[in-house]
């Protein structure tokens, strides 16, 4: 089957470079010209992903060469951008991979997989002629379907200059400027963009649409992603699971990374989904069979969810009484038995394991990861970003790293629990978890 879909790739020489933002942006202005625009971002990130919902109201899909093949990544993305205009947010550098030396799982790679014309972001701050052979390296480097690029932090009368330069000495398009602008400035995390002041990046977010509208082409980026070739994919077979469950998912200021594609593969399988506040609400919601606890900040959070003792209680119930769990990262230490904050001061939680928590100043894991099992047969696809330790990580599976290869023992896992800090896209991993939930129905 071959599918038309509008499309382009934003992606940069480097990280920092303001892809997030300009791709949100853009997905904004497509939106309120009336179009349905679907957001996509290469790699594991959650953060980025949510800005995209947040602005186009629509579920955001990852896509991810670790995890998916080659025909599983466009199928997912057929299915997800099918009828609607895409615009997909890339990982890092162009070229950069996930071992730092190759261009596998690169932004590359996926816009090749997908066929995505790309739209190359250029941080122009302190740079004039050189950029010419900077772009011209990145559209010789490969062969790469970059057909044109945006100068990001540019002064009109800078921009004025090598705007002629740049087609005449690299031929290819200059769709635009960003000038720098106090205006566009977002705070920081740990986790990546801070999405928690919601006021402060209404006000940059519309303030760099105004911006692109004034000095971005935005015709001539609309002709690009019309030009993007029909795609052909083979037809995903039918899932023929009708579970039924109850799963409750917790969402909210502590537990607020969740991948809409995991929500996606419940509802496939006849779950009904729920959602509700650990740190709000006073109880798990009634004829619930799953718990999800996903990741999130709750080493910010964790006073407030401490002092939640009736929703503690009703967890620690939930489970005592035959609930079953999923609980990744700040999940997993949701369900533990105490967190130690970043301020220091030690909060009792669930308990529903022994283990103690501890915010970290460092990044304690960080990576792809392949799960093993006692036999050393590979059965899981994961990642870890935090920067939390526990004192018992689970010793389940044998976790052993895409870059370096070591190796470790984690996740707690029975016929009612998976839990542990590596956290994992449900539709890639399909025959574990729907294995995982078909034992939960037939308890």
């Amino acid at each position: 089957m071959q599918y038309n879909i509008p499309r382009v790739m934003i992606s940069s020489v480097k990280s920092k470079s303001g892809k997030t933002m300009i791709s949100a942006a853009l997905g904004k202005l497509l939106s309120d010209k009336g179009l349905d625009v679907s957001m996509f971002k290469c790699g594991p990130d959650y953060v980025d992903a949510r800005l995209h919902k947040e602005i186009t109201k629509n579920a955001v899909s990852n896509l991810d060469l670790f995890f998916d093949d080659e025909s599983l990544l466009r199928q997912r993305f057929c299915q997800r951008a099918q009828g609607r205009t895409a615009i997909i947010e890339g990982a890092m550098g162009f070229y950069d991979g996930m071992c730092g030396n190759t261009k596998i799982n690169s932004a590359f790679d996926i816009s090749q997989c997908i066929t995505a014309p790309v739209v190359l972001i250029i941080d122009a701050e302190g740079s004039s002629f050189s950029m010419c052979a900077l772009i011209k390296g990145f559209l010789s480097f490969r062969e790469n379907n970059i057909k044109a690029v945006i100068l990001n932090r540019c002064s009109a009368s800078l921009y004025s200059v090598l705007k002629p330069v740049i087609e005449a000495e690299c031929k290819i398009s200059v769709l635009g400027f960003i000038p720098k602008d106090e205006r566009l400035k977002i705070r920081n995390q740990k986790l990546g963009l801070s999405l928690e002041e919601k006021d402060e990046l209404k006000s940059a977010l519309g303030c760099l649409c105004e911006i692109i509208n004034k000095n971005v082409d935005l015709n001539r980026l609309a002709a690009i992603m019309k030009s993007a070739q029909p795609i052909a994919v083979c037809c995903e077979k039918a899932l023929s699971e009708n579970l039924d469950l109850n799963v409750a998912v917790a969402r909210d200021e502590a537990f607020a990374f969740c991948y809409d594609d995991n929500i996606r593969f419940l509802e496939s399988n006849g779950c009904n989904i729920s959602f509700f506040s650990p740190m709000h609400d006073k109880s798990v919601p009634k004829n619930t069979n799953v718990c999800i606890f996903g990741g999130g900040y709750i080493e910010k959070n964790a006073k407030a969810l401490s002092e939640n003792e009736s929703m503690l209680s009703s967890v620690r119930s939930f489970y005592s009484g035959k609930g079953a769990i999923i609980a990744e990262g700040s999940g997993f230490i949701y369900i533990n038995a105490s967190m130690e904050d970043e301020n220091r001061e030690c909060m009792k939680l669930c308990r529903i394991l022994e283990g103690r928590c501890k915010a970290e100043e460092k990044l304690v894991n960080f990576g792809y990861i392949t799960l093993f099992d006692n036999e050393k047969r590979p059965v899981l696809k994961g990642h870890e970003f935090h920067y939390s330790s526990c004192t018992d990580d689970g010793n389940s599976f044998t976790a052993r790293r895409f870059k370096s290869q070591k190796s470790r023992k984690t996740i707690f896992y029975n016929d009612r629990l998976f839990c542990g800090f590596p956290q994992f896209d449900f539709t890639s991993n399909r025959d574990f978890f729907t294995s995982f939930l078909r034992n939960i129905k037939k308890r």
